[in-house]
């Protein structure tokens, strides 16, 4: 029997005004129990709406929604 690879993906959250838990998450979900998918904050972030990897190597790009047409950029490297 193959074995399947666990599926790994970031995911940008939103969070309210004076609310905690927005940021960049990375995900782990084990296909062989996905009841017990890992996430973790990699880097804290305000609205991050656009989230990607640069190619080939760790380094996390999120663009931050902080203000009507205003955007940061935050660089933080999966460990």
């Amino acid at each position: 029997m193959n074995e399947v690879p666990n599926l790994e993906f970031l995911v940008g959250t939103y969070t309210l005004p004076g609310a905690n838990g927005g940021g960049v998450h990375h995900v782990r979900l084990p296909t062989d129990a996905p009841g017990e998918a890992e996430v973790r904050l990699v880097a804290e972030a305000a609205n991050p709406s656009w989230v990607t990897t640069l190619t080939g190597s760790k380094v996390v790009v999120a663009a931050e929604e902080v203000a009507r047409g205003d955007f940061n950029c935050v660089l933080p490297a999966l460990g």
